[in-house]
């Protein structure tokens, strides 16, 4: 029953990897994001999100496991937010460090990741970026630090490495980004793994994650 139960959560985790892989390939030789619509972008991306999570959901319950499985545990939801909160900035300023470090050796992050909004900053497209904001971060954290990690670590029978190996297919849905940005979201990736491991929850990250965009969006955007 164990080898079965295996080899069916072999099964979907390569299916889930078909997903997730082609775009972020697609993503390597793609130069023209800057010139893409940012509310066809953010409607694109919500809709195949919401999908991707809908997908792992779906999984779950045709397993009969339960969401908790997956970090989706709401028991102290409070005390989770207040601990994303905080663990928020030794996360950003590292991440900041690390940016900085790669600069020095002439590996940048080329700025062409926020399109659109930063030119023309409508109600409706601020609504937009928020939305695409919350999606994104409980989609990413619920497929790589709750589902595929799972299931790395069922598979492999080794923490480290699933964490590992998580983080890097995390890391490379922002190949377009070059060397700098495959690190620095590797490095966010691990960070992630690590606080949900410790707090045993999605929200943690969840969290870190939505501020983390916050802050990319509003704050300090990239052109």
């Amino acid at each position: 029953m164990a080898k079965t139960l295996k080899k069916i959560h072999t099964i979907e985790l390569i299916i889930i990897l078909s997903i997730i892989i082609p775009p972020a390939a697609i993503a390597l030789f793609s130069h023209q994001l800057s010139r893409m619509s940012f509310s066809f972008l953010a409607v694109s991306t919500i809709t195949r999100d919401l999908g991707y999570l809908l997908l792992i959901l779906f999984l779950q319950w045709r397993g009969n496991e339960p969401f908790s499985t997956i970090g989706l545990n709401f028991k102290k939801t409070g005390d989770e937010i207040l601990a994303g909160g905080f663990l928020f900035f030794p996360v950003y300023f590292l991440s900041v460090f690390i940016q900085k470090a790669l600069a020095e050796f002439g590996l940048l992050v080329p700025h062409i990741t926020v399109p659109a909004i930063y030119e023309n900053r409508t109600i409706y497209q601020q609504i937009l970026a928020i939305m695409l904001i919350f999606v994104v971060a409980i989609t990413e954290e619920t497929i790589f630090r709750g589902y595929i990690y799972q299931r790395l670590q069922e598979i492999l029978a080794n923490k480290a490495l699933a964490v590992f190996f998580s983080a890097i297919l995390f890391a490379s849905g922002h190949s377009y980004q070059g060397i700098a940005g495959v690190i620095i979201t590797g490095f966010l990736g691990l960070s992630l793994s690590l606080i949900f491991l410790w707090r045993g929850s999605l929200i943690t990250p969840i969290v870190i994650h939505i501020l983390y965009d916050y802050i990319g969006f509003f704050i300090f955007p990239t052109r």
